[in-house]
């Protein structure tokens, strides 16, 4: 075989393998605890988490309780152990800090880093990044985020099992889309919600791809049931 030839097989094979092998085979998607009514600025380091309290006391407790629940919960670990942790890039606000505050006592029970480069503004870039980084093929993710944006961050992936890709230059799709999609979805289409409850903290929204053709194969809303209150179901 001449050299050009076996060259352009190899650049196949590794196009191939940076682009047709990168899926994950799970992704949850949680909200941070309960919260508190704070709403002046905060000063925000992660390793000094102990200096804000955006969390009420039952969020702590959650945040705490998820720890085990995600480490050890075997119903949770079916393709291994989590692999990355996400959430919001924290600024001032309260609300970019509670989801890192959240998995934290996660992250260290794990020794797993907070990976909090993208902003809520960013969520496209964030599932790109998750759908395309080897390092999360046929893995578990794990991301934590403010409840507002958790629909759209789920139709994003969504979207991008769908078309195989997503154009993070276009407008992202809204949750307004996932309700067009849900109107003509078959069978074989998963369509993820379209909103989350304002009073509800309890969850776990489990999409599962086929790590093969990265089509969205699965999506589960799974309870925690982690404190007293949350719902069994």
């Amino acid at each position: 075989m001449k050299t050009y030839q076996l060259i352009l097989l190899h650049v196949i094979a590794l196009f191939y393998t940076m682009h047709c092998c990168s899926t994950p085979a799970i992704v949850f998607i949680i909200r941070h605890g309960e919260k508190t009514t704070e709403k002046q600025n905060v000063n925000f380091e992660q390793w000094h988490l102990v200096k804000s309290q955006p969390l009420d006391p039952r969020g702590w407790r959650r945040a705490y309780g998820l720890a085990p629940l995600f480490a050890m919960q075997p119903e949770l670990l079916s393709y291994g152990k989590i692999s990355a942790l996400f959430a919001p890039k924290p600024n001032k606000d309260y609300n970019s800090v509670r989801p890192i505050q959240t998995i934290t006592p996660l992250s260290r029970l794990i020794d797993l880093p907070i990976h909090h480069e993208y902003g809520l503004e960013d969520a496209c870039a964030l599932v790109d990044h998750i759908m395309t980084d080897n390092a999360y093929h046929k893995k578990t993710v794990l991301i934590a985020y403010e409840h507002h944006h958790i629909p759209g961050l789920a139709a994003i992936f969504e979207s991008y099992a769908a078309n195989k890709g997503i154009d993070c230059s276009v407008p992202a799709p809204t949750t307004k889309a996932t309700k067009k999609s849900a109107k003509t979805a078959t069978k074989k289409h998963v369509v993820v919600p379209t909103t989350w409850n304002n009073n509800v903290f309890d969850r776990i929204w489990t999409l599962g791809f086929d790590t093969t053709s990265d089509q969205l194969i699965s999506f589960e809303n799974k309870p925690q049931k982690l404190l007293f209150g949350d719902t069994i179901k």
